[in-house]
């Protein structure tokens, strides 16, 4: 009896049904790494980012949030990266001396150091309007001081603490 219930939905609403569980089958199986090279270009932006930021590691959900957007603010960051990376290997240049070599030898992709090194230490990619916050608290500018300053905005007090003039200090003697 259900089953003759289940079969007689409009074939619309079957279809609907048969593709959604399809789907859901196959993303239980994680996205395949040979989907149009994402995974080998997200192992070139980590390559990058990890070169660019003297860093040994790097958080990578929060590497994929960054390349995630900059791919979507950028239809050429791809293309770029790898150039980026080709032109790294091959001039053997330092992270340091890197803008200098770009801005004499590959202009047109001058721009992708600073994108991805904003990206880390500021926490967001894209500029003015079509800015977009990928990270805050993550965010690498933060990294040198988080022993001892708190991230801003942040309250170290109780709930309201903020609220209350902080007490004027006995000025006499």
């Amino acid at each position: 009896m259900v089953a003759e219930k289940l079969f007689d939905l409009p074939v619309r609403r079957r279809g609907f049904l048969f593709a959604a569980g399809a789907a859901v089958f196959a993303g239980s199986f994680g996205t395949p790494g040979f989907v149009f090279g994402a995974e080998d270009d997200f192992a070139v932006f980590m390559k990058t980012s990890l070169f660019l930021t003297g860093r040994a590691k790097l958080d990578p959900v929060l590497g994929r949030k960054i390349f995630a957007s900059l791919s979507v603010s950028d239809k050429e960051f791809v293309k770029n990266l790898r150039a980026l990376d080709k032109f790294a290997a091959s001039s053997g240049v330092s992270a340091e001396n890197l803008q200098e070599e770009l801005n004499k030898k590959a202009g047109d992709i001058s721009a992708v150091p600073g994108k991805i090194a904003r990206a880390w230490y500021l926490g967001v990619v894209g500029e003015g309007k079509n800015a977009v916050a990928v990270a805050y608290e993550d965010a690498l500018m933060f990294a040198p001081v988080a022993d001892i300053a708190v991230i801003p905005s942040y309250s170290t007090g109780a709930y309201g603490s903020w609220v209350n003039p902080p007490l004027a200090a006995d000025r006499e003697g």
